[in-house]
């Protein structure tokens, strides 16, 4: 949000695909998850589990959601959606190389604890709403 109150265009990576997901839900998933297994002490539910919101973007589509929240809200920014332009990660060499995708299976997690994730697009607003109604700084600071 920062950069799009400051710039014009800005490039982003197209071609990494992932699950934005927020902290509350990690947090809500873990409470019910002890809660459930605290009654049942079922053994088989001890295990590994993946846990990400439901859906997949890149960073691109991360941040032209973004941009359309922004403008929903009224918050004032220099970049438009036409300027938001997609470029593979390759233009951004890392150290490391970073997974075209990086989604997650959380069809375990889900039927073990009778749980449905909701949309990354549901948990990027709810996060989006908070930091809009706090007032306590501006939403470019904030993201």
């Amino acid at each position: 949000m920062r950069l799009a109150r400051e710039r014009d265009s800005l490039n982003v990576v197209a071609d990494q695909i992932g699950a934005p997901t927020p902290a509350a839900l990690i947090a809500d998933v873990t409470a019910h998850i002890i809660k459930q297994w605290q009654t049942c002490k079922d053994k088989q539910l001890l295990g590994t589990y993946h846990l990400t919101s439901s859906g997949s973007t890149s960073w691109h589509g991360y941040t032209a959601y973004l941009l359309a929240l922004a403008e929903r809200y009224g918050v004032a920014l220099q970049l438009k959606q036409e300027n938001l332009h997609a470029v593979p990660g390759s233009v951004y060499p890392a150290p490391a190389k970073r997974p075209g995708n990086s989604g997650l299976n959380c069809s375990k997690i889900q039927g073990a604890f009778d749980l449905i994730m909701p949309s990354w697009q549901n948990g990027v607003e709810q996060v989006f709403q908070q930091i809009f109604n706090s007032g306590c700084r501006t939403l470019a600071d904030e993201t």
